[in-house]
């Protein structure tokens, strides 16, 4: 499971960028809940049997992100099937 987060101080930034984009704007109003929804989100999958990646994207480098999932993918097995 890969789990991206942000930092708190990040989400403002972000949902300047979102509402340039969203078709809802005001569900962004609050970002205290996703910030809450974040830290939920954190604590059921520490709870999980699943393995898990945690990746922070909040400097918004997209291609560091993917590399660091890629190689996380490739120490855990990740990218082979299982027959």
């Amino acid at each position: 499971m890969i789990f991206c987060t942000r930092s708190p101080a990040s989400f403002k930034a972000a949902r300047e960028e979102r509402l340039k984009v969203s078709g809802n704007p005001s569900q962004y109003d609050d970002l205290e809940q996703f910030i809450r929804e974040q830290e939920l989100m954190r604590e059921i999958i520490a709870a999980s049997k699943l393995p898990f990646f945690e990746v922070d994207v909040s400097d918004g480098a997209i291609n560091s992100a993917t590399e660091k999932i890629a190689d996380w993918l490739e120490k855990s097995g990740g990218l082979f099937l299982i027959n």
